[in-house]
């Protein structure tokens, strides 16, 4: 095979099917989507006759409806749509019924713990240096904590267990938060822990 390319040349009027294909196929609402948004949200909806409007629109439900009418997803007659709109609208109900039994009481308390930016943890870095192939912690007169955000600690180490286990991936904190420059810069052995009194990870229930 050559290095060269080939070229493909459309006659005009392939050229001019193509282009009626893309810009109807592709661009163009087709006539169940249409039809969604000229009722979607009390009519706020019915200026949008392209997908590239519909995406414009940046509203979560109208382009969830776009896909599931959509022409390529198969949507090609009137039973199809009503037969994906039911079986959306079945799904959102579970998702209802879910909602309204969630014990609220426990998610608050997990999104206060894992989000709020006013908690935070702080580390402790443990300098250390090589004697006779032994790692030896050093007494260096510097500040060695810092504090970080909880919620990192607890989407990198989302338990106790994790944080032990994970070596590489503990050592990489000594660069997160405002860790002092020394800390960062460090080019010995050391170890990284929790400082003393904090107890960031929820407790297991033993009941």
């Amino acid at each position: 095979m050559s290095g060269k390319h080939s070229t493909t040349h459309i006659g005009p009027a392939r050229a001019a099917w193509a282009a009626h294909f893309i810009d109807k196929e592709y661009i163009m609402l087709n006539p169940f989507q249409r039809a969604c948004a000229a009722v979607f949200s009390g009519g706020d909806f019915s200026h949008v006759e392209t997908i590239q409007q519909a995406r414009d629109m940046h509203d979560t439900l109208f382009t969830f409806l776009m896909i599931e009418l959509s022409t390529s997803e198969d949507c090609n007659s009137r039973d199809e749509a009503i037969r994906r709109l039911e079986a959306a609208v079945a799904d959102i109900e579970q998702v209802i019924e879910a909602v309204r039994h969630a014990d609220i009481a426990t998610i608050g308390e997990a999104d206060a713990r894992m989000t709020s930016p006013a908690r935070t943890v702080t580390l402790e870095f443990l300098p250390q240096s090589w004697v006779n192939d032994y790692a030896v912690a050093l007494d260096i007169d510097h500040p060695n904590r810092w504090t970080i955000p909880l919620s990192l600690l607890l989407e990198r180490f989302p338990t106790e267990q994790d944080w032990r286990d994970h070596d590489e991936d503990r050592d990489q904190m000594r660069y997160e938060g405002a860790s002092p420059t020394w800390i960062r810069d460090w080019s010995g052995p050391f170890e990284i822990d929790v400082a003393d009194g904090e107890d960031p990870w929820p407790k297991a229930d033993t009941e």
